[in-house]
């Protein structure tokens, strides 16, 4: 903005500020797109909330044990497992 307002000729600033605009407001843009999309997902879980709470507190009782018996590390050696088998390797890029 500082540098848009002390600009030569007011075309040139006008251009930079939109070009500032448009930075601005796209993410926004962006979000509201990718919201219309994530409102359909919620329909889903609404229709399908009673699977989702029994998943999701399954899930949630599942992590607790592991964590109280400390396996917690089971999780992520079963993990890395399945990310082998389908072929993302995560330690090749370190």
């Amino acid at each position: 903005l500082l540098y848009a307002s002390t600009a030569d000729a007011a075309g040139k600033g006008a251009a930079l500020l939109f070009v500032y605009s448009v930075g601005l407001g796209l993410p926004f843009l962006i979000t509201g797109l990718a919201l219309s999309h994530a409102l359909k997902a919620f329909n889903w879980i609404k229709r399908h909330y009673g699977l989702y709470k029994i998943t999701v507190g399954g899930t949630l009782v599942f992590v607790g044990i592991l964590m109280l018996t400390n396996n917690l590390y089971y999780l992520n050696i079963y993990g890395q497992k399945v990310l082998d088998r389908v072929g993302v390797d995560f330690w090749k890029s370190f």
